[in-house]
């Protein structure tokens, strides 16, 4: 991997071209550590964007990390942790984690989902989550980063969310993961993981959410 600056991590370049694009993170030597991260480990082919001082002990996030604990399918996980602090940007930001290109021509954006499984890092009061899917044209430059939807939980174990991109216009070829760094006065971790992502084509029929169990009253 190439670093172009501090806050930017370019890989090797892939292109989607078949799907489904199926992603566990588990195809890497993931971090067992939480801070004082050294090296950046990402899939291959993905992207980073972490916009804070290269001495920072969180300036590798988002990372693939490996702990049993925090997974939901073994060994890995993507770890994503940001803070509001007195120290503001140089220490936190946003971080985003950026998928390979999408082969629009075949696959074009507002035809995709993206499925994927997402907990809260811990049940402490001043932990939360929220992940923001979108779409970059530019898989170094934060500012191409378009919103498609916002994902909040309060659970510690992992659920599974959709995000339909079919409401996209635009130009982008990058589908990218980003968490916000908290914005309060008070001292508050945007922190969460992910796992089992997967990249496909919209169905004709798309599955249910929601469902309500009605007693019959025959």
């Amino acid at each position: 991997m190439a670093l172009l600056w501090a806050s930017v991590g370019l890989q090797a370049q892939t292109t989607i071209t078949t799907l489904p694009y199926v992603e566990n993170f588990d195809g890497v030597t993931g971090n067992t550590s939480t801070s004082g991260i050294t090296n950046h480990v990402l899939p291959s082919g993905w992207n980073w964007i972490n916009n804070v001082d290269a001495s920072s002990s969180y300036a590798n996030y988002p990372n693939c990390y490996n702990s049993a604990t925090y997974v939901y399918s073994t060994p890995n996980s993507l770890r994503f942790h940001t803070q509001n602090t007195t120290a503001g940007l140089t220490t936190y930001s946003d971080q985003y984690a950026i998928l390979p290109m999408v082969d629009v021509t075949t696959h074009p954006i507002n035809t995709l989902q993206l499925d994927f499984k997402l907990r809260r890092y811990t049940n402490s009061t001043t932990y939360y989550v929220q992940l923001v899917v979108g779409v970059m044209s530019s898989p170094t430059d934060a500012s191409t980063f378009v919103p498609v939807d916002t994902i909040e939980t309060t659970s510690t174990n992992y659920e599974s969310f959709t995000v339909f991109f079919n409401n996209y216009i635009g130009s982008g070829q990058y589908i990218a993961l980003m968490a916000p760094q908290p914005d309060n006065s008070a001292t508050h971790y945007n922190s969460f993981l992910g796992d089992d992502l997967v990249l496909d084509e919209i169905p004709n029929c798309i599955k249910p959410t929601y469902l309500t169990l009605v007693a019959n009253s025959n």
